[in-house]
């Protein structure tokens, strides 16, 4: 390969955050206007239904992860024809799968005596598992074969259409808003069809798909804990308060979607060109790339940009969104349970490889444990949101933790070693914290004492000093990257 391996993994990456990043701010923007337009109590509406989409996922039984990650493996081997007979035969599951999950979810619609608002956002999601079947399969197989590109633009042409929808969304509510989303869904699947780099074909054996089956079968689990406890502080506080306090809640969603995306799709980028480039190999060395310098390298990364936008949301929600005022606070906590959960997905990705799948299920299933409990109990005692958030933060911390604990174990690494590169991977986040906690907390009575008063100039000296003391952080994660890249 006379091609370097950093080099792929970065042009994947440019390609793929090209679209997604025009997608994820484009939809920072329409996400804004919505909320705006339509108010937290009808806004969330959606954005609680929008999680049985992830439920539905399940119905696959986690084959698409056997794919992405046994397809470009097969590929490196020299087997392209079993490779493609393991994509023809997921693509085959889907066509009978989605339709499945569409006549489920209608039922359940037409059933549901509760809110209007809540049943035809159901039906918009039914609707969606039926036409998002070419969009869901190019996802999988052109992530499978590493060509980012086409993902990137297709990424684009949702977000662009998250936009374009913006004035039927103003002119005509609610209803506005699940239909453009159901056409743009259907203009992205045309856009795969077009571009999918195996062609569709009928294939059905039942001996591969089971052992498709049972060797997804610890990731489905992780799938199934992950998709229920990520969503079900959500779940929680619409049952036990209202639809406004998720939307109150989602508020986080305005800073996470940037990260997130920088994030993961670094990870799956890092994931597929990995395994194209070392197939099945579990050497320590092949790990440490999937886990240990990229969690090195965010660790430092990440937290001074999550000081910054807690120190700059409370003016910007203030100005922008002030219906959203009541979901500042959790919000500024909830972004610190995003970064544990982010950086867990390297650790994920390497016991994906070891084959420990079931590790990566039983360590959220803690996590989700303590952030039910945690949740509710919270809320019971009247601390509202703001206890969802702390619950998050525990149990993502956690999550992260066991995850990283997990791969030093299976590569023959001790428990000293593991805390040492734990502390080493945590330190800088809790540092911008505690950091965070105290401009929060004095930042007015000391800008007063200055004499400064203006809220927009002591953002940008606060965004100043997060800088400042991050520094040291920021050199060490570019000098990292820097010289990954000469490598």
């Amino acid at each position: 390969m006379s091609e370097s391996l950093s080099h792929k993994i970065l042009t994947s990456f440019k390609q793929m955050v090209a679209g997604t990043g025009i997608k994820t701010l484009l939809s920072i923007v329409s996400g804004y206007l919505y909320a705006l337009i339509l108010g937290p109590a009808v806004f969330c509406v959606w954005q609680t239904a929008r999680v049985f989409i992830n439920y539905g996922t399940f119905i696959n039984l986690g084959t698409p992860f056997i794919i992405q990650r046994d397809y470009p493996s097969l590929m490196a081997e020299g087997k392209s024809a079993e490779a493609k007979r393991i994509a023809q035969l997921g693509m085959s599951l889907c066509f009978i799968t989605f339709p499945l999950v569409t006549l489920i979810t209608l039922i359940i619609a037409f059933i549901f005596h509760g809110d209007i608002l809540f049943r035809n956002s159901l039906i918009a999601v039914a609707l969606w598992f039926i036409v998002t079947i070419p969009a869901g399969i190019g996802t999988i197989m052109n992530k499978a074969v590493n060509d980012y590109k086409t993902v990137g633009i297709a990424e684009a042409i949702f977000g662009i259409g998250s936009m374009a929808i913006v004035p039927l969304i103003y002119w005509y509510g609610f209803n506005a808003l699940l239909a453009g989303f159901l056409f743009i869904t259907a203009i992205q699947s045309i856009y795969y069809f077009q571009h999918r780099p195996v062609k569709y074909h009928w294939l059905w054996e039942s001996t591969m798909l089971r052992k498709m089956i049972f060797a997804a079968f610890p990731i489905f689990l992780v799938s199934v804990a992950s998709s229920v406890f990520a969503s079900i502080d959500r779940l929680i506080i619409a049952s036990m308060l209202s639809f406004e306090s998720v939307g109150l809640y989602s508020l986080s969603t305005f800073i996470a979607s940037p990260i997130s995306l920088a994030v993961s799709s670094f990870s799956l980028v890092l994931f597929t060109q990995l395994n194209a480039r070392y197939g099945r190999s579990t050497e320590p060395h092949v790990i440490e790339k999937h886990v240990f310098i990229p969690q090195s390298v965010f660790s430092n990364m990440l937290p001074p940009l999550i000081g910054m936008a807690l120190i700059a949301l409370p003016l910007f929600t203030q100005v922008f969104l002030p219906k959203y005022n009541g979901g500042i606070a959790a919000a500024q906590i909830n972004i610190f349970a995003i970064f544990f959960y982010l950086l867990a997905g390297f650790s994920a990705n390497a016991l994906f490889v070891l084959n420990k799948q079931k590790l990566s299920a039983l360590s959220f299933l803690v996590a989700g444990i303590i952030k039910s409990f945690g949740s509710y109990f919270g809320i019971k005692a009247g601390f509202g949101i703001e206890a969802v958030a702390i619950a998050s933060v525990v149990g993502y911390f956690v999550y992260d933790s066991l995850m990283l604990y997990f791969v030093h174990k299976n590569i023959g690494h001790s428990v000293s070693e593991f805390l040492v590169r734990l502390v080493k991977k945590t330190w800088v986040a809790f540092y911008i914290l505690i950091f965070s906690v105290l401009y929060v907390k004095y930042h007015e009575a000391g800008f007063g004492y200055l004499g400064i008063s203006n809220k927009w100039l002591q953002l940008v000296l606060g965004e100043g000093l997060i800088l400042l003391i991050s520094f040291t952080f920021i050199r060490k994660s570019y000098t990292e990257v820097r010289s990954l890249i000469k490598k």
